[in-house]
């Protein structure tokens, strides 16, 4: 176990009074306390909640949001609804479902699986017990492992934060949302004394609760660390003030990751991971979700600066932005709100931004110019999420009568659309935006995007039948050009993947177009009479042959067949076949055609000429 104390990472980061990191995964958020600060930063976080379990309260007999030790104490019993967050534990020792069932890394020697060390919390304050029904009976934290087959550079230890969260109204579960996320960890001691400031609040994650009259339990405020701040990057803060480090994954590896679940929420998931591989199966009532990706690299967005020294286009931006309930405006001002204070510079506002939504998009394109199209850090990342599906009525439509998971959409993109891709005009959309350049700022940063769907999901979506579905794929400007890229398109074990590598960031949208690869259709008709002995095709003909090929572009043959009684007819009926053919030849090109002269001795057959096609 290889751990570090606070003095001796100084040293390490620290080198001619300013701060410099080895990694861009050390990158540090800022410290910027002072007023007129302005700062936005773009990145792939872990949800606050994910860090921790928490069952808490909406509505009720007692205003404001109460916290429960379990489903049926009595804050939670009368409650209108409540909301919670569970974090997966290891499948051993009689945790049944939901849970991690096996965690591993695929190596170039082969499959290095995790072992469980710890948990991150042994005994968190907001920590709930299942009832083993709606949520399962242990819901520890997120989980220590080691792999000791598939060491990282400072280590092997990982930090698995993996689990779900949702809403539970009338004792069932309304919606559930699925969070993993994998980081290469290594500890760092005695940064915290262990005690909490005046609100309640120490170096790990935590909601604060008091009671009340009546013995129930409200929650004052919820919060975490800020000493990593200008200095290091925590991943997570357990609660001996121990800092799990984040470190780099071992790139080119898969990481694969299965989980048991009672109830597989419906919908996409979003990873920021490469080339997965998604398996899913059923056994007992219980879903194994199996996902294998590489990890990716995610460029960082980041602008601070005094709101006096900024452009009036970025003054322009913050003062719009303190109007927007939706742009967030986190302050490193104790007791002030900023979004209350028009003055920009008697503000200090920190916009932690979610990298998804189009907004962010538009956030990152416009501070583009103002960072030289460069990120600050190109952090490693493993980890995927349910996303909201849209509301699209044909997408609408098809998840109504699918259960568990539709498909997987990634990307390295610092911001991309908010939820699975669009349907738009017989295309599936999705949007990314990035910045130009490599934290060189010379080399360029290249995209990546893979879309892995359920086949029978894709076949409702447009239609289709059980038979084969070619698909396209085309990264464009916003401006409709298209963009020149690597890409793939296979179908595999019931999923079909399409992926567009290679192109370079600015705003683009990606589209995928899917198609029916139509099967042939027999084809059998006879043509009308010819006048007298002639050969020629009349238009009555030749419209009957038009009609019967319509939407037969899957055939491959044709054959027209003449009849006759009499030999010295015979050189007349191979001139009507050929005739036939001819014009069967020039409605269908790409048809090869066949013509023949048979012989009856049948006369209502006489003169007649088949075509059959398949």
């Amino acid at each position: 176990m290889r751990k570090l104390f606070a003095a001796s990472l100084a040293a390490l980061l620290t080198a001619s009074g300013s701060v410099a990191w080895a990694e861009d995964e050390q990158w540090p958020k800022p410290n910027e306390p002072q007023l007129g600060h302005h700062a936005i930063l773009v990145e792939e976080n872990t949800g606050f909640y994910q860090l921790f379990p928490s069952l808490f309260t909406y509505g009720g007999p007692v205003p404001g949001q109460l916290g429960c030790g379990a489903l049926d104490d009595l804050n939670c019993k009368n409650a209108d609804a409540i909301q919670f967050a569970a974090n997966f534990a290891p499948c051993i020792d009689g945790v049944a479902f939901d849970c991690v069932e096996q965690f591993a890394i695929e190596t170039s020697s082969g499959s290095a699986r995790a072992e469980f060390v710890r948990y991150v919390h042994e005994n968190h304050p907001n920590s709930f017990v299942g009832d083993d029904k709606l949520l399962s009976k242990s819901n520890g934290s997120p989980t220590v492992w080691r792999i000791p087959e598939a060491p990282h550079s400072a280590g092997n230890l990982y930090l698995l934060i993996a689990g779900h969260q949702g809403e539970i109204r009338n004792g069932r579960i309304l919606s559930s949302k699925l969070f993993a996320q994998v980081v290469p960890v290594q500890e760092l001691e005695g940064k915290w004394d262990g005690r909490d400031d005046v609100n309640g609040f120490g170096a790990f994650s935590k909601c604060v609760e008091k009671e009340i009259q009546g013995g129930y339990t409200q929650i004052v405020g919820c919060g975490g660390s800020a000493f990593d701040f200008g200095s290091y990057r925590c991943s997570i803060w357990e609660q001996d003030g121990t800092c799990l480090l984040k470190k780099p994954h071992r790139m080119g590896d898969a990481i694969s990751l299965t989980l048991r679940l009672k109830n597989e929420p419906t919908g996409w998931l979003h990873g920021r991971i490469e080339n997965p591989i998604v398996e899913t199966s059923t056994q007992n009532g219980l879903t194994k979700l199996r996902v294998s990706a590489k990890p990716v690299r995610v460029p960082i967005l980041y602008h601070g600066g005094t709101y006096v020294s900024m452009p009036i286009e970025l003054q322009q931006y913050w003062d719009d932005c303190m109007k927007i309930p939706e742009c967030p405006a986190w302050t490193r001002q104790a007791g002030s709100n900023p979004k209350g204070q028009p003055d920009g510079n008697l503000r200090n506002v920190q916009a932690y931004e979610d990298p998804f939504g189009d907004r962010v998009i538009k956030a990152v394109t416009k501070f583009a110019k103002f960072v030289n199209d460069t990120p600050v850090a190109a952090p490693s990342a493993w980890g995927f999420k349910t996303l909201d599906l849209n509301q699209n009525p044909v997408v609408v439509r098809c998840v109504s009568s699918f259960k568990g998971t539709l498909g997987v959409v990634t990307t390295n993109a610092i911001a991309y659309s908010e939820g699975p891709p669009q349907l738009v005009g017989g295309s599936l959309r999705y949007s990314v935006a990035g910045l130009h350049y490599q934290t060189d700022g010379k080399t360029l940063s290249l995209g990546t995007y893979d879309l892995v769907m359920r086949s029978d999901f894709a076949r409702c979506i447009y239609g289709f039948s059980n038979a084969p579905i070619q698909a396209s794929i085309a990264v464009v400007t916003v401006g409709g050009e298209n963009v020149v890229a690597t890409t793939e398109v296979s179908e595999r074990n019931g999923w079909l993947k399409l992926a567009a590598y290679g192109f370079t960031f600015s705003e683009k949208e990606v589209r995928v177009t899917l198609t029916q690869i139509q099967e042939p259709r027999k084809v059998s008709f006879n043509l009308g009479p010819f006048m007298g002995r002639g050969a020629k095709l009349s238009s009555t003909q030749r419209s009957s042959i038009a009609a019967a090929f319509v939407d037969k572009e899957a055939n491959t043959t044709a054959t027209c067949t003449a009849l006759y009684m009499k030999a010295s007819d015979k050189s007349l009926a191979l001139t009507r076949a050929k005739n036939a053919c001819a014009y069967v030849k020039q409605v269908s090109p790409a048809l090869r055609v066949t013509s023949v002269a048979k012989l009856t001795k049948t006369k209502s057959l006489d003169g007649r000429v088949t075509v059959v096609s398949q």
